[in-house]
């Protein structure tokens, strides 16, 4: 039997077969690493900013309390991590890298506020992605309306990317694909080890539903049917 398990801020999902288990992380730290990649190019560009002085503002609302603050906390630690790690290594077009995160409190139309805040008071030079889907099209849509990319990893919903936010760059799979490495190596076992039932546990969510969804014909196709 196999288990495909998430819920609406789950990143880890289980197969049970056979007594063993396998577990595959999705952690957001994957996509810290993808930013310090992608930013540390930029250092290597003549623009403007070479020339400033003091420290380059990156503008972050998180859900630092509210129902999803264990989250907003973990990617806090997160970002703060790849600030120290880039900072370590000389920051970013010669100037050291500084955090200004405000909370959301877990409400999508405080995120809207807060990157407002960034962009028009604390001039940031750069906007961070916030935790959760709402959140993130809410700060995507106020960075393009001032002209500001915005770059995230926890936006991942199909529905994050319908809105023609072409300024939004996510550095994580969409969830539609989370389960795609799963499900080929279920498929890949040899027929007399390959489970032949397999439950499915989500929400009504389109973050965790948009995971499922691709994978049930999928695995009905490689002969593993609904053991609900």
């Amino acid at each position: 039997m196999a288990i495909l398990r998430d819920s609406h801020t789950c990143r880890t999902h289980f197969v049970r077969e056979g007594g063993h288990i396998l577990r595959k992380r999705l952690a957001f730290l994957s996509a810290i690493a993808v930013l310090i990649l992608l930013l540390t190019a930029c250092s290597g560009s003549t623009t403007p900013s070479t020339t400033a002085t003091g420290p380059l503002t990156i503008g972050i609302s998180l859900s630092l309390t509210g129902d999803a603050s264990g989250d907003g906390q973990s990617l806090r630690q997160g970002y703060e991590l790849w600030q120290d790690y880039i900072n370590a290594k000389g920051g970013l077009l010669g100037r050291k890298v500084q955090l200004k995160i405000y909370d959301d409190a877990t409400r999508p139309e405080q995120a809207t506020v807060n990157y407002k805040k960034l962009i028009t008071v604390d001039k940031a030079d750069f906007l961070f992605g916030p935790f959760d889907d709402d959140f993130t099209v809410n700060g995507a849509t106020v960075a393009a309306r001032y002209g500001y990319p915005f770059i995230q990893g926890t936006g991942t919903s199909p529905g994050d990317f319908t809105h023609g936010l072409t300024n939004m760059f996510c550095v994580s799979l969409t969830a539609s694909r989370y389960m795609a490495s799963l499900v080929n190596y279920i498929l890949s076992l040899p027929g007399d080890m390959r489970p032949k039932t397999v439950a499915y546990a989500t929400s009504d969510d389109p973050f965790t539903s948009s995971q499922v969804t691709p994978v049930v014909p999928q695995l009905e196709q490689g002969g593993a049917q609904d053991g609900l």
